[in-house]
């Protein structure tokens, strides 16, 4: 009878391993969007672009829908605030690191006396959410 109970206990065991090795990497593959892959020739995810595009123009609604960092929010408050208008926004590369997409970016301002101002920002993406990786230095104003 005790036979019985161990090989039971071991086989639920083995079931139970068995729907944890096929649940979790399903799980895990959702957050990583199929719709939104890196561009092919940049590199670039759509999710990242849309991201950044929300930051400078402050569009706290785009900001919920892509970020999951709160902080991002008031970073794009903060930036909204500066007298500088942005000038360009530049896609410098990307790198892949185990399933988490990092993007850069160059952003060019311009404050109202015509001096250029260049930030870096670096934005991590995983599926369809995205969140600034390192946070520039603040605009003088």
């Amino acid at each position: 009878m005790a036979v019985f109970k161990r090989a039971r206990s071991i086989v639920a065991t083995i079931i139970v391993g068995g729907m944890l090795g096929f649940l979790v990497p399903t799980f895990v593959s959702g957050l990583q969007d199929p719709q939104l892959p890196p561009d092919a020739t940049t590199g670039e995810t759509i999710t990242a672009r849309r991201f950044m595009v929300a930051l400078l123009s402050n569009d706290q609604n785009t900001l919920r829908q892509v970020s999951v960092q709160p902080t991002d929010a008031i970073e794009a408050a903060r930036l909204g605030v500066t007298d500088a208008s942005v000038t360009s926004l530049t896609f410098l590369g990307s790198s892949d690191d185990g399933g988490v997409h990092f993007n850069q970016y160059a952003v060019e301002f311009t404050n109202p006396g015509g001096q250029k101002i260049l930030r870096g920002f670096r934005v991590a993406t995983v599926g369809q959410f995205a969140i600034l990786a390192d946070p520039p230095e603040p605009i003088a104003q």
